[in-house]
């Protein structure tokens, strides 16, 4: 296959249509609760603890409308690249899919040495879990065990493994795929084929439920942070929610790179904070000493 050959400019896989800035903006929220709290974030891992939520940096990552960075316990780094979409047709004749796909390409491209060995994942988030996203995550779960191409492609034929709707939504993606490394912004010699079973290696599907008549997203954070607010009760939880949702509102056009203490300092004037649950053995110390001062 000829390389391609194009522009080193980016757009924002968000900003090619089809995202809706509120339901952004809610689920910006969202990661910012996992941040204050220290809870680990779905996709990026349990095992990771999230340090930094970067919006609409598109210097960091090629799929740039949210991204999450965590810290492993052996000190490695790993970071979650989030694209969102409201429904996601995932058909041959969606030129917005395909737009999208566009950057997940560059990601297994450009750096799929890191992808590969687990440090880089990529995400979609959805507002609508319909049959069509519902069919690609079940072909990112194969493609999550499978180590090569062949591989993957031999398990999704296996008899009485996948229907025969997700069959035809591969066959889909596979043009989506062929669409996007098309663009002068992907440059590989890597054959199509290829590059459908390395983004679905590497790509999770995350439902969000922040809008409607289904907010237990929403709820679900509110919860967790009644432990950080000062009289653990809802109504301070859900003010804090209300002043992250401003806060990410503002950091995407910002192309903001968001930490906990910066999170902390910001909100101090929007909400009352406990003390934070990342530090849990240096507050033990303070305590201790705080009792023999007294």
């Amino acid at each position: 296959m000829v390389g391609r050959d194009g522009a080193e400019q980016v757009a924002s896989p968000y900003s090619t249509g089809g995202g809706g800035t509120v339901l952004e903006h809610r689920f910006g929220a969202v990661l910012l609760a996992h941040l204050l709290l220290g809870d680990p974030v779905p996709a990026l891992g349990d095992e990771v603890t999230p340090v930094e939520v970067r919006f609409q940096d598109s210097h960091f990552s090629a799929v740039d409308d949210l991204i999450v960075v965590g810290n492993t316990a052996d000190g490695a780094q790993r970071r979650l690249s989030i694209g969102v979409r409201r429904a996601p047709s995932f058909v041959t004749s969606d030129d917005s899919t395909a737009d999208l796909l566009v950057s997940y390409l560059r990601v297994v491209t450009d750096h799929w040495d890191e992808a590969s060995t687990g440090g880089w994942r990529l995400a979609v988030a959805v507002a609508s879990p319909n049959p069509a996203v519902q069919q690609v995550r079940e072909l990112a779960v194969i493609a999550h065990g499978q180590p090569d191409e062949e591989s993957f492609r031999a398990a999704v034929e296996q008899a009485g493994r996948t229907s025969n709707a997700v069959r035809t939504r591969l066959t889909h993606l596979d043009a989506l795929i062929a669409k996007a490394a098309a663009s002068p912004k992907v440059r590989t010699e890597t054959a199509d084929a290829e590059l459908t079973w390395r983004v679905l290696h590497v790509l999770w599907l995350w439902e969000l439920r922040l809008e409607g008549v289904d907010e237990s997203d929403r709820t679900a954070v509110v919860g967790r942070l009644r432990g950080i607010a000062p009289d653990s009760s809802v109504e301070g939880a859900d003010a804090l929610f209300e002043a992250l949702g401003r806060l990410s509102q503002g950091y995407a056009p910002a192309a903001a790179t968001v930490t906990e203490s910066m999170l902390r300092r910001q909100l101090a004037g929007a909400a009352a904070l406990d003390r934070s649950p990342s530090y849990p053995a240096a507050w033990r110390v303070l305590d201790a000493l705080s009792e023999t001062a007294e």
